[in-house]
């Protein structure tokens, strides 16, 4: 990261974040895992970790699209939007 450019390098975290819908795969396997060790623990876990990622999944993504349409503008990589 020491190497881009400073509007990149400002901007950078605001792009990634609509990138989290990886982590319900991510999610999806670990709960296939834990679920198949066949313990009530691992089972109570698999379930909450499984809804906590989805809700923040959830929240990202909608708060993602805004602030990568703020970074893309911020940049100068795109125009303001048209009205």
């Amino acid at each position: 990261m020491a190497l881009m450019p400073k509007k990149v390098y400002n901007n950078l975290p605001f792009a990634l974040l609509t990138q989290a819908g990886v982590a319900l795969g991510l999610t999806a396997f670990t709960y296939s895992r834990l679920i198949a060790l066949n313990i009530t623990e691992a089972t109570d876990a698999a379930i909450l970790l499984l809804d906590v990622v989805v809700v923040s999944v959830l929240i990202a993504e909608i708060i993602g699209s805004l602030l990568l349409k703020f970074a893309l503008m911020r940049s100068g990589e795109v125009k303001t939007a048209p009205t």
